[in-house]
């Protein structure tokens, strides 16, 4: 039995009432109309059984509302038009158990469920059929979270807007355990858009094809996609297989790339948390052909980030090509070669306040051209610590000899490779590194060309070569070292008592000595530094192409500033009482004995990399505090591994250098170590802490906003103190990873039950407890924990917990009015009265105060601190619509200075900073009008209706931008950029119809047929970044006398093109003409063209700025009548040219509909309908010359046609537009077209002969602004 429901009615089933199972069964059903239902209940804990059948054009096959439902569905729905469905549920906990996707189309959708706890299980049809989506439409969309989705399907999913699974809500999974997805021409496999989704690929196939398709796109923190060893993953054609925003990914199956194709994208996003690809042990990752890519990642500015990590095999080769097949040419296409193909490639944003990093520690074949890892901009890194492999066959065509490197780093990028890395040469032509100026190669690794050691000079090295040695140069007092310098032992003396030179800048190589700075000296190096002891009480520079390894015998230190944008390799202690920055694109390697010991007033900032591994048997920490009140800041990437802790706490600071005047001990000062970056710390049995105060009094540990801590190892632990610290977190502590096997982890650890010791976890602090037998908190008897923030309990079973004993559980005053009361401020204790000028400046470069919704914001206690690099964030905008918030004491205590140098991360915002009565400091920051920030008047309406409507949402977070620019960039796109210029192409295609209509042959009876195709690969088959197929009707009639009439019709089919699938037209277009001709006597001919089009199409826009990715659609509509009327002069002898001037009016009348556009969120348009009209005049000039033997009708005929078109008249049409998600206002005017002189030409050249006859036509034009043109067609006929 089929059962047919129709539009106008409920379309509801005769209840079929419950059997005696309490099972509803319906069988198959063609339903059709809006509003029209199969099967509608509202009920709990129903249970439906379906044979699915037919729904189109907004009709719905099973809809329930309630909660915990049952349904099976034996046979699939084929879902067709906008808003069918075939399963709709409202509701939490539904079940389903679905028999295949059946055909999706048209924006419809299959399965819809809208509630929490979904579980869906989805099995191939039992016809065998493959699912098939296609048109814009959706086969399964949860709307909720914690659903959980098995797929062993097979499914094929084509077309822009087209969508496998969307899944709308956070901690949802989704897993693939057989069959296989296709995905194409645009579409999207699976789009997870909420945090904590994870998408599993346990087994089956995943294809991905053409420019625009993705395979899995994952936009929420802390998300996963997960790739099993039986897996396989094929990417080709300019598609991406996964486009992961802020998410991660495991790879353990198989990966094919071909040419144009990415396997991996993974891109950061402002604020939020770090995200790590890996390519496990035994994955195979194979790119094919020229522009494949394997692994590639992208920073933000003041963004996460993102880390890529190689421990398979990538296998890369742009010069595949099949057996008997010529070697493609590479050379041709222009491209340097690390765009031919790369296997890891990373890219920082702009202004180098981001970071990103690649890691290989498996296997990198690079075949004939590519690179294996290429690192661009300040803040990218490409670390290898496996194998690199450059290889070549012996008939590779020799101009592939600077297309095939192994490490590049381009545009301020670091590339190293590590001590345990090794790049093999087994080629004549490809080198180990390349990078531009700028950029910074380190090799401590091995280099091996055919199997042996590669000497350090060799070409194929790609290192730069030693040149000529100069003299040292003077100028204005600075000393240029320009060639290597070997001490030998001695000391070079910089503006000491026994100077040698005042300021020296190297830009060569100094070697076995050291270099003493004296007060009011400089040191500045450009080359580089090895086996040289460094004391410096006067400013040190390590720039960019800098490179310094310091004593291996000796400490070094600094007491002034120390500025590091290059490479720095301790392997013993380096004591600072002054300033240590390393900044963006700067990197510090340390091994052995090697740690940075600051103390004493003391501090370090770290915006950038610092990596350890391998320390002595006595385990070391990169940084060790002394006392005093020294301050440590990370906001970069610590990596500590082999031995090594982060930091830990020293009672002594040892002897100071003779040379460097010392800094009076504040006896009793507290000091603090900040993290706002990541820490990535493996632990062993030299080094289980990463943050370590032993006991050693005064000194805090906090974990701020953004920062993450990052566990390995059995019995890690993340912030520990033996002594009376505060231990605060506000970040994310991971204790291991998803499925390790390492247990006994800690996160938060007091040792000792000292005064003042606490352990807090704020409402931002996040602990995720990924090991067994781990615990989040552990106290001493009597110990204080104060827990507001989140803790996940995530290794599997019972064994890991919250409270590591009852002791600690017991220490809980959470909730408690003394944990109400409690507010953390890091303490400093003042100096010594009298001393205050002897005493150094903490510098807070790098900190962050943190606001958040509830209006609170981050506070920091102390004295003598520079606070000329403190930036404020905007968090608090969250949960506010004020335009001005006001945060008091932000920092405390005396002698803060630098406070006008605080800044708004936000161009959107201006800070300001203000001391209160008690000398402490607040800052109220205050938000920018948009109209300020707007670049040109056209975005001025846009930005004045955005200040008006103010309200603090999604829509106006999505501005808080680092740069005035990034905004004028938004508020661009936000304007509707695209929308209106969209259908502006279609003016071209109406005046090609009429071209046609003129030019095409025709029957004794005058009808006309001509057929354009786009497949044909002709160039008039193109409208910018469109294909059409075109097919125009044409017939002549003759009224009566000498007067001619013509009817057209033209029906046009437009789609995006192969390369354009964001930006092109996809729709039909009708157009329909009526020429009229009649001669007035002898004299002049009276001519009307009267024209009329309809256009229906699709487009899409790309909004892209800060954490914005979408592809905005609208469908619309366009009718537009013209006519014309003509006076055309009798023709005027010339020698042998004949001229007709003609003179005449265009009456023009466009409507654009009304459009909302789709897929777009709180950023969708809405745009009101738009009428325009125009006058134009008319006047021109037509020329033939004929050559024309009368008797035979042979020789040479040329015609022309020139015609201007002046704006006479104009109605412009004014749109109105406003957001969607602001139904109260943010509505502006979109600016009007100006009027502008159009005009058209034609010229076409014919010969007739004795056997056939030549043409040769050429046209262009120009019509309310959008020009056209033809290339020169030629046609040939033949007679017998």
């Amino acid at each position: 039995m089929v059962i047919l429901a129709m539009a106008g009615g409920t379309g509801i089933m005769p209840v079929l009432a419950s059997s005696a199972d309490g099972v509803h069964r319906l069988d198959p059903v063609d339903i059709r109309g809006s509003h029209a239902v199969g099967l509608a209940l509202t009920r709990d804990r129903v249970f439906v059984v379906s044979r699915g059948g037919q729904v189109a054009d907004g009709a719905t096959g099973v809809a329930i509302k309630g909660e915990q439902v049952g349904i099976r569905l034996e046979l699939p729905f084929d879902s067709r038009g906008l808003d069918a469905c075939g399963v709709c549920v409202r509701g939490n906990a539904a079940r389903l158990t679905i028999s295949g996707i059946g055909t999706v189309d048209k924006a419809a959708s299959a399965i819809h469920v809208t509630g929490n706890e979904a579980y869906l299980n989805l099995y191939d049809s039992p016809a065998g059929t493959a699912g098939h989506v296609a048109g814009g439409g959706t086969g399964i969309w949860i709307s909720g979270g914690r659903a959980l989705i098995l797929l062993r399907d097979r499914l094929t999913v084509e077309g822009a807007g087209s969508r496998g699974v969307l899944l709308k809500g956070r901690s949802s999974r989704i897993y693939r355990t057989g069959g296989e997805m296709q995905v194409s021409d645009g579409a999207t496999g699976i789009e997870g858009l909420g945090d904590l989704v994870w998408a599993t690929l346990q087994a089956g196939t995943l294809s991905v094809r053409g420019d625009g398709s993705t395979g899995v796109v994952l936009r929420g923190s802390n998300s996963l996609f997960d790739a099993g060893p039986g897996s396989t993953l094929n990417v080709t054609d300019r598609a991406v297989g996964l486009r992961l925003v802020t998410a991660g990914a495991s790879l353990a199956g198989r990966i094919m790339v071909t040419a144009g194709a990415t396997a991996v994208q993974v891109r950061g996003e402002p604020g939020a948390g770090s995200a790590t690809v890996v390519n496990e042990y035994g994955a195979s990752l194979e790119t094919r052909g020229p522009a494949a890519y394997g692994l590639v990642g992208s920073g933000v500015a003041a963004g996460s980030k993102p880390m890529l990590v190689n421990r398979g095999l990538i296998d890369v080769d742009p010069a595949f090509h099949g057996a008997g097949q010529p070697w493609p040419d590479l050379p041709a296409l222009g491209l340097p070669g690390h765009e031919l193909g790369v296997g890891l490639s990373v890219s920082a944003p702009l202004d180098g306040t981001g970071q990103v990093h690649a890691i290989n520690e498996g296997s990198i074949i690079v075949r004939h051209a590519g690179a294996g890892m290429v690192a661009s901009r300040p803040g990218a890194s490409v670390t290898n610590r496996g194998l690199v492999s450059l290889q070549s066959n012996a008939d590779s065509p020799p101009a592939y000899g600077n297309l095939l490197h192994a490490m590049v780093a381009l545009n301020g990028g670091s590339a190293i490779n590590d001590d345990i890395g090794v790049i093999e040469v087994n080629t004549a032509y490809g080198k180990a590194f390349f990078a531009d100026p700028g950029s910074t190669l380190v090799n401590r690794g091995t280099v091996r060309l055919h199997g042996s050691q590669m000497a350090a000079n060799h070409p194929q090295t790609g290192l730069p070569q030693p040149g000529k040695a100069r003299a040292p140069e003077s100028n204005d007092g600075l000393v240029i070292n320009s060639s290597p310098w070997d001490l030998s032992g001695n000391r070079l003396v910089i503006a000491g008592a026994d100077q040698n030179i005042e300021r020296l800048l190297n830009t060569s190589e100094l070697r076995n000595g050291a270099v003493l700075v004296g007060k009011g000296g400089g040191f500045t190096n450009e080359g580089t530094l090895d086996r040289m002891r460094l004391v410096a009480a006067g400013s040190v520079h390590n720039t960019r192409s800098g490179s310094m390894t310091l004593s291996p015998d000796r400490a070094s230190s600094v007491s002034a500033r120390f500025i590091n944008s290059g490479a720095i390799k301790l392997v013993q202690r380096f004591k600072v009482t002054g300033v240590l920055v390393n900044q963006a694109g700067g990197e510090m390697l340390l091994s052995q004995a090697g740690s940075i010991r600051y103390g004493q007033g003391g501090s370090f900032a770290n915006h950038s990399v610092v990596s350890a591994d391998h320390a002595d048997h006595h385990g070391r920490a990169i940084y060790v505090a002394g006392p005093g009140n020294g301050v440590g800041t990370n906001a970069g990437l610590l990596i500590a591994r082999g031995g090594y802790g982060v930091m830990s706490t020293s009672g002594s600071f040892g002897q100071l250098p003779q040379s460097v005047a010392p800094m009076r001990e504040r006896s009793g000062g507290r000091g603090i170590f900040i993290n706002q970056g990541l820490i990535d710390f493996t632990a062993d049995k030299r080094a289980t802490s990463a943050l370590y105060v032993r006991s050693h009094a005064s000194h805090d540990l906090l974990n701020d906003h953004g920062g993450i801590i990052a566990m390995r190892g059995n019995k890690a632990v993340a912030m520990r103190s033996d002594s009376d610290s505060q231990l605060v977190n506000r970040g994310t502590i991971h204790l291991g990873e998803r499925g390790t096997t390492e247990t006994g982890m800690t996160a938060m650890m007091l040792r000792q039950n000292m005064p003042g010791a606490i352990i807090v976890n704020e409402i931002s602090g996040i602990i995720n407890v990924n090991a067994r037998r781990s615990h989040a908190f552990e106290l001493p008897q009597g110990g204080r924990l104060i827990n507001r923030g989140l803790v996940r309990l995530r290794c599997g079973d019972s064994s890991c917990g919250v409270f590591k004993d009852a002791a600690t559980r017991a220490g809980d005053i959470s909730g408690s009015v003394a944990a109400a009361a409690y507010q953390f401020a890091p303490r400093f204790r003042e100096p010594v009265a009298g001393h205050e000028q002897r005493v150094a400046r903490s510098t807070l470069a790098g900190y962050v105060i943190g606001t958040r919704p509830d209006g609170q914001a981050g506070t920091l206690s102390g004295g003598h601190l520079d606070a000329s690099g403190v930036t404020v964030d905007t968090g608090f905008v969250a949960g506010t619509t004020a335009r001005q918030a006001r945060f008091a004491k932000v920092l405390r205590g005396e002698r803060i200075d630098g406070i006008e140098q605080i800044r708004s991360r936000s161009a959107a915002w201006r800070a300001q900073a203000w001391r209160d009565a008690d000398g402490d400091v607040g800052v109220t920051l205050t938000k920018n009008d948009y109209r300020e920030l707007a670049p040109d008047a056209a975005l001025r309406p846009l930005a004045a209706a955005l200040e008006q409507d103010y309200d603090g949402s999604e829509l106006f977070r999505s501005l808080e931008l680092g740069s005035v620019a990034d905004i004028g960039h938004a508020l661009r796109q936000l304007s509707g950029a695209g929308i209106r210029s969209a259908l502006k192409p279609l003016q071209t295609l109406e005046q090609r119809f009429v071209r046609l209509g003129h030019d095409m042959a025709e029957t004794r009876t005058g009808f006309g047929l001509q057929l354009v195709g786009s497949r044909h690969g002709r160039p008039e088959a193109r409208l910018g970044r469109s294909a059409y197929d075109l097919v125009v009707l044409r017939q002549r009639f003759a009224p009566g006398g000498a007067a001619q009439l013509t009817a057209r019709y033209g029906f046009a089919s437009l789609r995006p093109g192969a390369t354009a699938a964001d930006a092109g037209l996809a729709g039909h277009s009708q157009l329909f003409g009526l020429d009229y001709a009649q001669p007035l006597g002898r004299g002049p001919t009276l001519e009307g063209e009267f024209r009329y089009a309809q256009h229906r199409f699709d487009t899409r826009r790309t909004l892209r700025y800060g954490s914005v990715d979408l592809r905005p659609q609208a469908s619309q509509r366009r009718d537009r009548f013209s006519g014309r009327f003509a006076l055309v002069l009798a023709p005027q002898r010339l020698g042998g040219l004949a001229l007709a001037p003609l003179l005449g009016l265009t009456v023009r009348h466009q409507r654009d509909a009304a459009l909302t556009e789709r897929n777009a969120g709180v950023y969708a348009l809405q745009l009101s309908a738009a009428r325009a009209s125009a006058v134009e005049g008319v006047f021109g000039l037509r020329v033939r010359h004929e050559a024309v033997d009368a008797r035979n009708g042979r020789g040479w005929r040329v015609d022309a046609e020139l015609l201007g078109r002046p704006t006479l008249y104009r109605q412009a049409a004014v749109r109105q537009a406003r957001f969607a998600s602001l139904p109260d206002g943010g509505r502006f005017t979109l600016a009007a077209d100006r009027a502008r002189f159009g005009y058209g030409g034609r010229l076409s050249l014919s010969h007739q002969g004795k056997a056939g006859r030549f043409d040769l036509k050429v046209y262009a034009g120009r019509e309310n602004g959008m020009q056209d043109r033809g290339e020169p067609g030629a046609g040939c006929t033949y007679s017998e």
